[in-house]
Parts: C-alpha cells; sequence; structure tokens
C-alpha cells in the first residue's frame, strides 16, 4: 500500500506541475521572469502544492477511485488554473508571489469534495467553478 501512496503522489506531482507549465506558456514572459527563479526552482515550489492536492484527495476518496481521471482533469487542469489564477490575483509583484498556502488548501478541498461529488461538468474552467462556489475561511 505504501508504494501505491508514493506512487499516486508522484504522479500528482507530475500533472500539477505540467499543468500549471501548460498555464504558463501562453504568457510572454517565462516562467523565470515571472517568478523570479529558474524553472526548477518553480517545480520545487509546486510540488508543495501538488502535495496538498494529493494529501487531500487520499483522505477524501480512501477506495481505489479513478486516479488518472483524478490526475487529469483535477491536477493537471483545475488546481493548476486554480493556482495560476491565484498568483495572477496579485501582479503588481515582481516577481509572482506563489499563492498563500492556506488559501490554496482551502479551494482545492472544496473543488475536489464538488469533483468527486460530480458537481463541475466537464469542460468548466476554474473560473466558471469559482464563479458559482462560495467559500468561507
Amino acid at each position: 500500500m505504501n508504494n501505491q501512496v508514493n506512487e499516486a503522489t508522484l504522479i500528482t506531482h507530475y500533472y500539477f506541475c505540467a499543468g500549471v507549465l501548460d498555464q504558463l506558456s501562453g504568457h510572454q514572459r517565462t516562467p523565470a521572469e515571472l517568478f523570479g527563479d529558474g524553472e526548477l526552482e518553480l517545480i520545487y515550489s509546486l510540488c508543495r502544492y501538488s502535495q496538498i492536492i494529493s494529501d487531500i484527495e487520499q483522505s477524501k476518496n480512501e477506495d481505489e477511485g479513478y486516479p488518472g481521471v483524478f490526475d487529469y482533469e483535477v491536477s493537471e487542469t483545475l488546481a493548476a488554473q486554480l493556482w495560476v489564477l491565484l498568483c495572477e490575483q496579485h501582479q503588481e509583484f515582481e516577481p509572482w508571489d506563489a499563492p498563500d498556502e492556506k488559501q490554496f488548501r482551502i479551494f482545492v478541498e472544496h473543488l475536489i469534495d464538488d469533483w468527486i461529488n460530480e458537481r463541475i461538468p466537464r469542460g468548466r474552467t476554474i473560473t466558471q467553478w469559482l464563479s458559482t462556489v462560495r467559500i468561507s475561511d
């Protein structure tokens, strides 16, 4: 079981990092220019956030579930969009700051709840989801 958890966590790390880099590929500036570090430092930082995703998903979805589908739809797409959106809220900072981890955890917990309970239609963007959800600390 421990091997499966480690593999699942690594898969989540990969998909989340790939998703964020994909989201950032549309910017005129490179990730290094946006965050003031190299890509390796960005990946290292993203691993902290992907661990949040992995921990929440594993605590809420104790059954095997659909790990591949989860990582494709949530880790790589919706959570990556959320992370970048939270960074973009404070574009006045140069370089950009990573989102507040507590705020990210709260949003991801709601996001995963909605995904597990099938309250997020396929193709919905994080902006569309945020417009329909009310989150309080």
